[in-house]
């Protein structure tokens, strides 16, 4: 397994430029393959949830590197996603927002329903059952057939919380900060409700919610921090702030410090990317496919599972590896034809 670690850190390391500042460390490249990257190591952390780990060096070292990483795995695709959103929202306005339900909630919202077909299809075939209610709500990502869900239905409430806020904004027509005032407010609120019907051993369901936000505040200010860390002392000085807050914070192995920790994550990698770009075409391919990735990827372990592969920690690895790349290729293929039926531009 840390075979697998070692060769994506090769394969980010290809190509990797450095520059006084990299103008478009926010651009679509950049971060499309920062999520690659991310996507690829999700897929480890699922698939070492289905393996029997033992006590060899290799097996610790891999589980050390998966659990220091935790959830911050997630924590730029929420980033990214409000970034992008706040983007949108001020270049286009109204036309943005009334196309936002149609474009972006209720197209992840088939996009995910998709992939649940075909898990319910795995488990009819393989005999896996579920209790009924669970084949009720799993297709608004409340529960699941075996699929990832809990990322879904997080990235599904900042969309309607989103939504909420242009109302609002469209209506007063209020100043962008107190909009990503109200987006903040209401994901706190988001939150509290999930820590209160999911508790602290579901914590992942709402431990880097603040990420997002985060996203809408980083384009609100971008010019100004832009500024500051184009001069060498303060991107050093600022580096080194945000590298400190985060280690204290991830220390303390606490669910309140993460969720503080996962959006400083999210600042010490933009940090770090304003003077080093990874964009090699092996990372953007990565990202590009990243949602077909995450949300197909338990399709081939499930299945090998089931017939007891398992077992075998290589050769599960290198199988879910080796089939999950072609899979996701093929969903997303499926999502774009599903894209071009009921989402082209009228």
């Amino acid at each position: 397994m840390i075979v697998l670690i070692a060769a994506l850190v090769i394969i980010t390391l290809i190509g990797i430029r450095f520059s006084r500042f990299h103008e478009d460390y926010m651009g679509v490249p950049q971060t499309t393959a920062i999520k690659g990257f991310f996507a690829v190591v999700i897929l480890f952390s699922h698939m070492a949830s289905y393996l029997n780990m033992t006590e060899t060096f290799q097996d610790r070292l891999f589980a050390s590197v998966m659990w220091s990483i935790g959830q911050l795995m997630v924590t730029l695709f929420f980033f990214y996603s409000g970034f992008g959103i706040m983007e949108s929202y001020r270049k286009k306005g109204t036309s943005y927002y009334r196309s936002f339900i149609r474009t972006r909630l209720l197209k992840v919202l088939l996009h995910f329903d998709l992939a649940v077909l075909l898990f319910a299809v795995v488990n009819l075939i393989l005999k896996i059952d579920y209790p009924v209610s669970q084949y009720i709500t799993c297709w608004f990502a409340w529960d699941s057939i075996g699929n990832s869900n809990w990322f879904i239905f997080d990235t599904l409430m900042f969309y309607l919380i989103t939504f909420t806020a242009m109302m609002i904004s469209e209506e007063t027509k209020i100043p962008p900060k107190l909009f990503c005032s109200v987006i903040t407010v209401l994901c706190v609120l988001l939150w509290g409700v999930l820590e209160w019907t999911k508790g602290e051993p579901m914590a992942y369901w709402y431990n880097t919610i603040l990420c997002f936000p985060l996203g809408l505040w980083y384009s609100e200010f971008k010019k100004s921090i832009d500024s500051l860390a184009r001069k060498w002392p303060l991107w050093i000085a600022g580096l080194f702030l945000i590298g400190a807050v985060f280690a204290v914070l991830h220390a303390k192995k606490t669910t309140n410090a993460f969720c503080l920790c996962a959006p400083v994550f999210c600042l010490l990698i933009t940090w770090i990317t304003m003077k080093i770009r990874f964009n090699n075409k092996v990372l953007l391919w990565l990202g590009k496919y990243s949602f077909s990735i995450y949300i197909i990827q338990r399709i081939p372990m499930i299945i090998l599972k089931h017939f007891g592969l398992v077992s075998n920690n290589i050769l599960f690895s290198a199988l879910s590896v080796i089939t999950v790349f072609p899979l996701a290729f093929a969903f997303q293929k499926l999502l774009d034809v599903s894209d071009r039926l009921l989402f082209k531009k009228k």
